[in-house]
């Protein structure tokens, strides 16, 4: 693929992050060589309710070298910005019917494939925090890239909030297997965040070789 060279600019969005630690799995069978796991291992849904795509993408924590990293392992959007997702920033282009629906009191964020519901989560009672007090995780979405081969690529969505809440985590339906792995079983509810505001991703910085550490085999795209 040839990665984005500008940044794309999605407007206004919902972005709603609900966290949960993983049961019945160790996290390094999850990942390649090139990643460390984090104990304990949180699986992130993360979902987008924005400009031209409603999206959800479904992440397993790591670290790369000393950094904090989400591994993208599963993905379903819709809308017509769903193929350049795809081509310029590795998010698979799987179909689906994904909804982001916010009440005062709840949010529900959905994924429907025909008449199977494979994703039923959200928030609780949310509660209002300041606009910049969730940290948004930078993300390695695997792909394989034009000149280089297969690489783990940095995406980095840039959220400009102007409202944040925070809630408890609900999750009443969840299907690994469509999502990638029969094996991700969350389990322990961690915390669950909604937030409002404009939502641009910059065209991708560096990737990263899979098979070995970050600090051998970081890449920038730059040079």
């Amino acid at each position: 693929m040839t990665l984005a060279s500008e940044a794309l600019d999605l407007g206004d969005a919902e972005v709603v992050i609900v966290a949960y630690e993983l049961a019945g799995v160790r996290g390094e069978v999850l990942l390649p060589r090139g990643l460390h796991a984090t104990s304990p291992t949180l699986l992130t849904i993360g979902a987008w309710h924005a400009d031209g795509v409603d999206a959800v993408h479904v992440r397993v924590s790591c670290r790369a070298g000393f950094r904090a990293r989400a591994l993208l392992v599963g993905a379903a959007s819709r809308g017509p910005l769903t193929s350049t997702l795809a081509e310029g920033w590795a998010y698979p282009a799987r179909v689906a019917d994904v909804r982001v629906d916010r009440h005062y009191d709840r949010v529900r964020v959905t994924v429907t494939d025909g008449d199977a519901v494979v994703l039923e989560a959200g928030l609780d009672d949310p509660r209002p925090i300041g606009a910049d007090d969730i940290q948004h995780v930078v993300g390695l979405n695997p792909g394989s890239v034009d000149g280089r081969g297969e690489r783990l690529i940095q995406v980095e969505p840039h959220l400009d909030a102007v409202r944040a809440e925070r809630g408890r985590p609900v999750l009443t339906r969840f299907d690994g297997a469509w999502f990638g792995d029969e094996r991700l079983t969350p389990a322990h509810p961690v915390a669950a965040t909604l937030s409002l505001g404009r939502l641009t991703l910059p065209p991708p910085r560096f990737v990263q070789r899979p098979d070995v550490p970050a600090w051998e085999g970081t890449e920038s795209l730059a040079g």
